[in-house]
């Protein structure tokens, strides 16, 4: 995967200038979208050495930022010199580094005539090295006397008016000669002279020395540019890269190549990775148009969708489409008909077939990263998932659903995943194992093979942790889980929660083994015949279950175990014994062989101590066929059906969970409550 090739790709119709491609939107947050939004211009009046502030509406629409080049922060430890802010960083115009905005800016830009209004200024005492000069800052008249300093100390670094800290948006206010109750989006600096305003972010000397600063130095060494594979006079790929952006993947793939190759010649890094001026560019816009406009969210990470077409080049309008495709499927959306119409039209145009229908070919790659607006780093790559693969995963789960556990599940696909595996986080909410759930995707995406075992060591740990959380007195982890907070604090919620967790595990071995990438066969995919024995209806239910999903005997005797279960623990809910103690009984570690013939004699005990209570509700005879069913599985069990420990859990779990299920699908009683 070449990630500047597939930036370059991307770069879009939008490159009308290279310092477009700096502009951002503006943070606002949504509790503020209620107030008046409203820019701040502070103006530099050289007229009468004063600066004071003013407020106009502010449009909304990216029209503002694109209006006055509103580029957010510059990137990291760099030299501020981007003039337009948002109203919360007010503090770069004295403390950004190093000396304040304004005289960085008086350094940065070439002569012209922006630099002698600059200099004017500086002259004038409205900046100095120190940033903006507090004596010259208007204050509203009805306020009388302001003390106002800035603070630079690390400890209590701030804007202070009368000995008080005070906010970047009070601090404003204070400026303004009518108090507002809005919210500040951007301050936008101008210099007044003659009684004409210059807007220094319009300036032509200021957007010339910003594009000047991204272009970098363009002379560099002859050699072919590893992009277009065109030579050029003007290839410096150090240079060019520090431009981009450190908030981005570009950055990562382009600058620190170095750093993922251990045995790289660092001073052979040009020759791998050559880039001219023009490719540059593309990458710049591209790098923009990718961050906007393909970014999602995946299993609580965010995540860049890289597409490249395999018969032939992908037109950029169908992307959008595309993207909202993938993005439905892993976030559980639902696509618009405008959205499935440009699907239709771009398929088309393919000149391949899949399953008798014409398709496109593409393939995409995903590329998930963490920043701070500092820096990034890439937590996984995904990459060349073809289209007709990424259909055959989506097919396969909506397949197992409709045809095995509709009666069960109301959605499963690739999404439910996430919500399947626990996922850790530390004090600041980062994921901290997510690493195992972005294999796994990768696994199926990429048709690997998938080992047995991870499977049940994945669903014990979920049942385990799961559970213990809803056990605890406060939620404190592990918070991906399937709707571990809905059920949270609820009777039936460990019922529930565990029942809805073991149909999903049953559901993802089939859809593997409908895959072909189990790497060992868990329930027999051919069909078997069903039973001679003639049973009650209830019995015949589950039977038929059992069946549908090519349960073997070993199996079949641990479901029904697991029914017995079901059955003690209800008796145990109608005698006050709400939380179920049979349930304890149960090793999320794994249970050997001797360990579920202890609790299958427990199960037989517990039968025994309940008889009245069983008795009472008309299902003592329920459990002594269902007895006699677990009796008709025991045995010697070959070798190619012995189930490991965590099996022997999953598959006692999987009758208790059938039950649960199967009566709250009759809206019958279940634990003398109800699911609201």
């Amino acid at each position: 995967m070449d990630i500047p090739k597939l930036l370059s790709n991307m770069c879009g119709e939008g490159a009308e200038n290279l310092f477009s491609a700096l502009i951002k939107p503006a943070s606002i947050m949504a509790k503020d979208r209620k107030k008046d939004l409203l820019n701040i211009f502070m103006n530099f009046d050289l007229d009468q050495k004063k600066i004071f502030f003013d407020a106009v509406p502010y449009s909304g629409d990216m029209v503002d930022e694109q209006k006055y080049h509103y580029f957010g922060n510059n990137p990291a430890a760099a030299k501020q010199t981007y003039v337009v802010r948002d109203a919360g960083s007010m503090l770069n115009f004295w403390l950004g580094k190093s000396k304040g905005i304004m005289q960085n800016l008086y350094e940065f830009i070439g002569d012209g005539k922006l630099k002698e209004l600059l200099k004017e200024c500086q002259e004038s005492q409205l900046f100095d090295e120190k940033g903006i000069c507090e004596a010259t800052i208007q204050f509203r008249e009805a306020l009388g006397e302001v003390e106002f300093e800035v603070k630079r100390d690390k400890a209590d670094k701030g804007l202070y008016i009368n000995g008080d800290k005070v906010s970047p948006d009070k601090f404003i206010n204070f400026c303004l000669e009518d108090e507002s109750n809005g919210k500040f989006v951007l301050v936008i600096p101008q210099i007044i002279k003659d009684g004409e305003t210059i807007c220094i972010s319009q300036d032509e000397g200021y957007l010339t020395a910003i594009t000047e600063s991204l272009q970098g130095e363009s002379s560099g060494s002859i050699a072919v540019c590893h992009l277009c594979g065109k030579s050029k006079h003007d290839i410096n790929t150090v240079e060019y890269s520090t431009k981009l952006s450190k908030s981005s993947i570009g950055k990562v793939f382009v600058t620190t190549t170095v750093n993922y190759s251990p045995l790289f010649n660092k001073s052979n890094h040009q020759k791998n990775y050559s880039l001219c001026k023009a490719c540059y560019e593309k990458i710049l816009f591209g790098e923009k148009a990718v961050m906007r406009d393909y970014k999602i969210r995946i299993a609580g990470e965010d995540c860049v969708l890289l597409f490249a077409g395999i018969t032939d080049k992908l037109e950029t309008k169908f992307l959008p489409a595309l993207k909202a495709n993938i993005d439905a499927v892993f976030n559980h959306k639902e696509l618009d008909q405008a959205v499935k119409d440009l699907i239709n039209e771009f398929d088309c145009q393919g000149m391949a077939t899949y399953l008798g229908k014409k398709i496109h070919l593409y393939e995409f790659h995903m590329v998930f990263y963490r920043t701070d607006g500092k820096s990034t780093s890439v937590v996984k790559t995904i990459e060349s998932v073809s289209r007709i693969r990424f259909k055959e995963v989506n097919e396969a789960f909506e397949k197992i659903l409709q045809e095995r556990f509709d009666k069960f599940l109301t959605s499963f696909s690739l999404a439910n995943i996430y919500r399947m595996i626990p996922v850790a986080t530390n004090s600041k909410g980062e994921q901290l194992d997510i690493g195992r759930v972005l294999d796994f995707y990768s696994g199926i995406l990429k048709g690997e093979a998938i080992a047995r075992n991870v499977i049940f060591d994945f669903a014990t740990e979920a049942l385990e942790k799961g559970i213990r959380e809803l056990n605890s007195a406060k939620l404190r982890n592990y918070k991906n889980l399937h709707r571990l907070e809905a059920l949270y604090g609820k009777d039936y919620g460990k019922d529930f929660y565990s029942a809805e967790m073991v149909m999903m595990y049953l559901a993802l071995i089939e859809v593997l083994q409908e895959l072909k990438i189990l790497n060992e066969e868990v329930v027999m995919m051919e069909k078997i015949g069903s039973p001679m024995v003639q049973y009650p209806e209830y019995i015949q239910e589950m039977e038929q279950f059992l069946t549908a999903h090519h349960f073997n005997m070993a199996q079949k005797k641990l479901f029904y175990m697991g029914v017995l279960m079901h059955l003690i623990g209800r008796a145990q809910y109608k005698q006050d014994h709400k939380t179920k103690p049979i349930l304890d009984k149960i090793t999320y570690s794994g249970m050997t062989d001797k360990e579920v013939l202890e609790f299958y004699l427990e199960l037989q005990a517990k039968g025994r101590q309940y008889q009245s209570i069983l008795l009472k509700n008309k299902i003592l005879g329920v459990f002594e066929q269902i007895e006699g069913c677990v009796t008709r599985n025991l045995g010697e069990v070959d070798k190619k059906n012995q189930l490991t420990e965590k099996e022997n859990v999953f598959f006692i779990k999987a009758g208790y969970s059938f039950c649960v299920l199967n009566y709250k699908n009759k809206g019958a009683d279940n634990n003398d409550s109800s699911e609201e």
